[in-house]
């Protein structure tokens, strides 16, 4: 199977005048396809990018990967991340090994709940030293019986194990929250609509909340 996703935020001009805030339109493009007969292992590609409301090109992220599906709902995946960041002076070059776990936690209320654990060991260049992040993932989604569509929302906290030269402290250093709708348009493409409230935690220094509006599509053959 593949599935290519693309994920947009979107509005983010109507809210840039919030103070302190970090508004963008985001995109993603993700990509995932089948290596093996009984359809166990994978391989994903995520292209995500990042846009001033103005339209300039913020950030651009590539992520590729393998995936191995376990039984019982349980994905494990590993792979490279490749980060460029457009900034005043030189720009920001980012690379990471990351390794996950997705899988389903149960159903109750209406509701079907899943996580997704992530370690990322992080190296910028011009500097020496690697981090360690952990990112966890919780969503509960609500298919909204007799239609196509399901509500999805959940948080995603970080946190870094390590401090580094180029900025990282250790402990929580950012927390989304992301709500959506869903919408399956046929067996094998998707639809989504939504918010991401993003809360960035400063160790020494005011945190920042950033408001983004999420739209996507994916896509599996």
């Amino acid at each position: 199977m593949r599935r290519i996703s693309i994920s947009l935020i979107a509005l983010a001009g109507a809210l840039s005048p919030l103070a302190h805030a970090e508004n963008q339109i985001w995109t993603s493009i993700g990509l995932e396809t089948g290596l093996s007969e009984n359809g166990q292992w994978g391989a994903s590609l995520d292209i995500n990018s990042r846009y001033e409301p103005d339209g300039e090109l913020s950030r651009l992220e590539l992520r590729p990967g393998l995936t191995y599906e376990l039984k019982n709902g349980v994905e494990l995946a590993g792979g490279y991340y490749y980060g460029h960041t457009n900034q005043t002076g030189e720009d920001r070059n980012e690379h990471r090994l990351w390794q996950q776990a997705s899988y389903d936690i149960g159903a109750n209320w209406g509701l079907e709940f899943s996580g997704r654990t992530r370690i990322e060991q992080r190296y910028r260049e011009g500097f020496d030293d690697t981090g360690t992040r952990i990112r966890q993932r919780l969503t509960a989604d609500f298919p909204i019986e007799g239609t196509p569509l399901t509500l999805s929302a959940g948080p995603e906290i970080y946190y870094e194990l390590i401090e580094t030269d180029w900025g990282a402290d250790q402990g929580f250093s950012e927390l989304r929250t992301e709500a959506k709708l869903e919408w399956a348009v046929s067996d094998t493409l998707d639809l989504s609509f939504g918010y991401l409230n993003q809360l960035e935690i400063e160790q020494n220094g005011p945190d920042t909340t950033n408001h983004h509006i999420l739209a996507g599509i994916s896509k599996s053959f």
